[in-house]
This record gives C-alpha cells, structure tokens and sequence, in this order.
C-alpha cells in the first residue's frame, strides 16, 4: 500500500514511516509547547512524548528552536506547494488578483486561515523571542516577512489608485499589519470569543471602508 503527502508525491513504506516519526515529533511538541511554553519544554520532554529517543529528535531537528520552526512551517504552509494552496501562493494569488475589493477579501482570508490555524504557535514563538538570542532572530525574520507581504498588497492597491486619498500606501501597509496580525487574533477571538468567521468578515468590512477609495469620511480624523 502506498501514501501520497500533502506535496502529492507517492511514498514508500520507509517514507511513510519516518514522515510518520515526524509527524509524531512535532504533533507531540505543539502539545508540550502549549503547556508549558517555549522555556519549559525539552528535547527529552518531546522525545518521550513522541516516543522516539532524543537522539532522533536531535537528528530531525538539530534543536529545539528546529523542533518549533518546523511546526510552524507545517502548521503555516510558509514553504508552499505545488496545489497552490501553501502561503507563498496564496499571496502572490491575492497580489495578482485584479478586483482591490476581491483582493481584500483574499487577504482577508488568509489573515483568518493563518491565525487559526498557529495563533498559539506564535504566542510560543513570541515568548520564546524574549528569551533565546536565536528565537528572537527567528521571530524578526517571520515578522519582516510578514509585513513584507502587506506591502506588496498595499503597493497593489495603490498601484491601481483603490486607496481613499488620506491613506498612503505606507500607511495601508501598516493598518493591515495591524489588524491581520496574531495579538488582533487573540484579542478578539481567543479572549473575547469571536468565531473565525466573524473575525474574517470584520477583516474584510474594516479594511475595505477603511482603505478602499469607494467610501466617504476620513480615516484621520
């Protein structure tokens, strides 16, 4: 019997079994990441979880800080696919698409499928940051990625004459940072009980009367 994984390639019997070991590895290390931190988590703690010894989460992962990144990567999808559904796609997806409101409501489906799916991935890499000279390089990096994508959506927008004329595009890029961003998650879905759907659909109302040159008013004032 054969497996295809989520890249499609058909795998063998020694495939399956070390994609299942990490797999294992990981699913047990996003347990332990949420119940006790970054700081309160080993490699040992993980590996007898996992049931592996440590030697093999070393060998997968190099460390722990490798442990976190690549759940991140799995849980995020920041390597891609050949589907189109990883992130790198689905932006560039949102970037090209020729509608601004259309655009919107891309990115604003995207803000809610990242979050959902990590928010407490990166509470855990936040923490970590705060801690580990490493962690807090990794963390930078995300972010500066993170923002990166805004920028390219907002030089869109303004490429095209969609934002109101109060609304710089430096500014668009800031807004959406803002509000697409895992504290806003939090916030309004984790503490105050929002469903994903509801915090979807406020990205999209928000940022389209907020940035979209088809809305009277002021954002400034």
């Amino acid at each position: 019997m054969q497996d295809v994984n989520p890249r499609g390639k058909t795998l063998g019997l020694r495939e399956r079994q070390k994609q299942a070991t990490i797999d294992g590895i990981l699913d047990a290390a996003r347990v332990l990441f949420r119940e006790s931190g970054f700081v309160g988590v080993t490699i040992q703690g993980i590996a007898d979880r996992a049931g592996v010894s440590p030697e093999t989460v070393y060998q997968r992962f190099g460390s722990k800080l490798g442990v976190l990144d690549a759940l991140i990567r799995r849980t995020v999808r920041t390597d891609g696919d050949e589907f189109g559904t990883g992130i790198p796609a689905l932006v560039e997806a949102m970037v090209n698409e020729a509608d601004p409101r259309a655009q919107i409501d891309r990115w604003a489906a995207l803000g809610r499928q990242v979050n959902e799916d990590a928010w407490d991935l990166f509470d855990v890499a936040r923490a970590a940051a705060a801690s580990d000279a490493a962690s807090a390089a990794r963390w930078d990096t995300e972010q500066q990625w993170r923002y990166a994508a805004q920028q390219r959506l907002a030089r869109s927008l303004a490429s095209r004459a969609a934002l109101r004329p109060d609304v710089t595009e430096g500014v668009a890029a800031d807004l959406l940072w803002t509000w697409c961003g895992h504290d806003m998650y939090r916030l309004l879905v984790i503490e105050r009980g929002w469903t994903p759907d509801d915090y979807e659909e406020w990205l999209r109302r928000m940022s389209r009367s907020m940035l979209l040159d088809d809305h009277s008013g002021s954002l400034l004032s």
